[in-house]
């Protein structure tokens, strides 16, 4: 009986840090997302807040990383492909990553996301210490509402229908 007890207690703990409401992150949900530059694949620069007004996914990920190329098509599939980017800009951090990696890594996957390289870290540090993929969903105001880390069934269907009630549909 103990045993089962600490296999439940096990078992939820994981589940808790799978909706990264724990440790794992730098930031808190509720709090306003960190400022910071953008420099895309495409040689664009943005600021953080020239994704105000609108709600922001990003997504903390690695080219060579098994669960972000199980995750990305998912994304891409369930989110990127049903909102337009009037809608919901959705932004893929490739940490580690140099411009080399991005690009090949964009030519053959082409999901509607802004890429931006992150080779030093600088944009996944302000967010984490370490393991990815990671999702970030910031409201229209810069406000975390939801982070998660890892690629879990729960913690994404979440995330989804929080983009629907702050897109409205």
């Amino acid at each position: 009986m103990k045993y089962l007890i600490f296999v439940f207690v096990l078992a939820l703990s994981f589940n808790t840090q799978a909706q990264t409401y724990g440790k794992s992150f730098k930031t808190k949900v509720g709090e306003q997302l960190p400022g910071f530059q953008l420099i895309s694949a495409t040689g664009e620069i943005f600021e953080i807040e020239d994704f105000r007004g609108k709600p922001l996914l990003i997504i903390l990920f690695g080219t060579h990383c098994g669960p972000c190329l199980k995750k990305l098509p998912v994304i891409n599939e369930r989110i990127a492909t049903k909102y337009n980017r009037d809608e919901l800009t959705i932004v893929a951090v490739a940490a580690t990553d140099n411009q080399y990696d991005v690009d090949r890594f964009k030519e053959k996957w082409d999901y509607d996301f802004i890429y931006v390289p992150d080779p030093m870290q600088k944009i996944f540090n302000k967010f984490a210490w370490n393991t990815i993929p990671r999702n970030i969903l910031v409201d229209k105001n810069g406000k975390i509402l939801f982070q998660s880390l890892g690629y879990n069934k729960s913690p994404f269907e979440d995330m989804v229908n929080i983009i629907q009630r702050e897109i409205g549909r």
